[in-house]
């Protein structure tokens, strides 16, 4: 009896793996067919301008980078990807996009634009477009990354899907993703950051900033005095050379800054640590409060009204501006 079931078991086991192998067989064929249903193209088109370029792009699909260069050419580069799978014959779609892009000029202006619609669907372009130093830019792309660096701006990026980069911008920029990371560096102006999902982080920001995440860390480098407001549903936020009005909650992270408050400070979380680094002649009202935890305040203080282990009111240095803290669980720590 054992053999007999030896011998069934051995002929299961075979029956399982000429099972297995096809299914593995199967899942192949199939990623293979899924790769030979898109049609690739590509094509290039230079304009030329002068002063001011204003670049909009607007695509439902595909990624956006655009880069600065010297001259006055508007140098635009796309590769094209159409899912023939759904439809329709993409060798001809492609070949009608290769020989009339939807790129418009007009003077100084630069406008592609293919938003989703009924003849656009099933399609991506990615485009790398080098424009001079001088370019205002607004991008909006439905699903895509993009990425801008080294013009003077302002920079409107903003993407239903995926991660956007900014760097090297000389004036305001504005960021927007639906779900994505997002970053920002080296920016000479105010900074709007805002992202469903993901990280931000900001990084040597001449100017004010305004960052939300609806879960993620938000990190920020300031290199210019200017107001400050980090919101975040769930991660921790980190503010380093803050020197005007600071606005930093979380639902649950900790908060990390560093700076001079010029201007009221208010940061919230409802579970975490709040650190606080201040310089040593600090002139602020403190009002500093936590449920589940302890204050502990490195710089003299003069009290005034309640002061306990959790607890504590009163003037840092002259006094001035309100800086309140509070925290459901967890410790606060002013230095």
């Amino acid at each position: 009896m054992r053999t007999m079931q030896w011998g069934m078991n051995k002929r299961s086991l075979g029956t399982g793996v000429a099972l297995l192998a096809m299914v593995l067989g199967g899942t192949t064929m199939a990623r293979a067919g899924w790769d030979n249903n898109k049609v690739k193209g590509e094509f290039t088109r230079n304009y030329t301008v002068s002063g001011q370029v204003d670049l909009d792009v607007r695509s439902g699909c595909g990624d956006v980078e655009v880069r600065s260069g010297s001259g006055n050419t508007v140098a635009i580069m796309a590769h094209i990807e159409i899912n023939s799978r759904y439809g329709g014959n993409a060798e001809q779609r492609v070949q009608a996009i290769e020989a009339n892009p939807p790129i418009q000029q007009t003077g100084n202006i630069i406008r592609i634009t293919h938003e989703p619609s009924s003849e656009w669907r099933n399609i991506c372009v990615n485009y790398v477009i080098t424009s001079p130093k001088t370019t205002h830019m607004m991008a909006r792309t439905g699903s895509g990354n993009v990425v801008a660096e080294g013009i003077s701006g302002p920079v409107d990026a903003e993407s239903g899907s995926g991660d956007v980069r900014i760097a090297s911008i000389g004036s305001m920029t504005r960021v927007h993703t639906g779900s994505g990371n997002i970053s920002a560096e080296r920016i000479q102006g105010e900074v709007h950051m805002e992202t469903g999902s993901g990280d931000v982080q900001a990084v040597d920001i001449a100017g004010g900033f305004t960052g939300h995440t609806g879960s993620g860390n938000i990190k920020l480098r300031q290199n210019a005095p200017g107001p400050v407001r980090a919101e975040t549903g769930s991660g921790d936020i980190e503010v380093t050379g803050s020197n005007g009005s600071l606005h930093a909650t979380t639902g649950s992270g900790n908060i990390h800054a560093d700076g001079d408050p010029k201007g009221p400070w208010h940061l919230s979380t409802g579970s975490g640590e709040v650190s606080l680094r201040l310089p040593s002649n600090a002139s602020v009202d403190v009002s500093a409060r936590t449920s589940s935890g302890s204050v502990s305040v490195d710089h003299p203080i003069t009290v005034q009204g309640k002061v306990g282990r959790q607890e504590i009111h009163g003037k840092m240095g002259n006094g001035g501006p309100l800086m309140e803290v509070s925290t459901g669980s967890g410790d606060i720590s002013i230095k």
